[in-house]
């Protein structure tokens, strides 16, 4: 027995009538927090580079995707199989140049073009009607905005900034503008805004500490002082 089908055979007994109350009254719409949750853990033991955590997360992440792929059993929506076959099926599909005897691509630009003309032509994809269907809602608005503007771009369109009749309109139209600034200089706003975020928390961090240490002597001074 692989690792794979032990993990699953501990996920299914979970699940089963004998299993965990808790794992059992799940469904796939109460676990929508937690898998942003452990995918956002997981992004910051990335940026972290913190090999323990990194295996941690992956592993919290990963237990997310089969409980998700075996409620979705549960509540009749495809099955285990069908999941994995069809992730086989579409990762084949798109990578005609690997498995299907085409020249190999050079770029990754030109793979990722190709990638997105072979999803035009997926059962399912023909329902989108707007080049913008499919970005989730769900995405962090600064990742989603330069998706949204990428896929504009690619359509010869640039949004004009709104009316501003609020001081929210002007505010989100200099937003958009720095998004826009951002993907011209092909940076992930973002990890941009993350990565500065940081480095002002250690910095805040660093100051409390400093507060804590002040206090702490001032105390110890007075004490003497009594």
């Amino acid at each position: 027995m692989s690792i794979l089908e032990e993990v699953l055979t501990t996920l299914k007994t979970l699940l089963g009538p004998d299993g965990c109350a808790w794992d059992r009254a799940q469904t796939m719409a109460s676990i929508r927090a937690s898998l942003l949750e452990e995918t956002c853990e997981a992004i910051d033991a990335i940026d972290a580079c913190d090999g323990v955590h990194i295996k941690e997360e992956l592993g919290d992440l990963l237990f997310n995707a089969l409980f998700l792929c075996l409620l979705a059993e549960k509540e009749n929506y495809a099955t285990f199989h069908e999941i994995v076959q069809g992730l086989n099926d579409k990762l084949i599909y798109r990578h005609p140049h690997v498995f299907g005897g085409k020249d190999q691509i050079a770029s990754p630009e030109a793979v990722l073009d190709q990638w997105d003309q072979l999803k035009k032509t997926e059962k399912g994809k023909e329902m989108r009607q707007s080049a913008l269907d499919g970005i989730p809602k769900a995405l962090p608005v600064l990742a989603r905005t330069q998706k949204v503007l990428k896929k504009m771009k690619k359509k010869g369109f640039v949004p004009n900034p709104l009316e501003e009749k609020s001081r929210e309109i002007a505010i989100g139209n200099a937003l958009l503008q720095l998004v826009q600034e951002a993907q011209s200089q092909s940076v992930e706003a973002e990890f941009a805004l993350r990565n500065v975020l940081d480095q002002h928390e250690s910095a805040f961090k660093a100051y409390e500490a400093e507060l804590s240490s002040s206090s702490s002597e001032t105390s110890s001074k007075n004490g003497v002082v009594k």
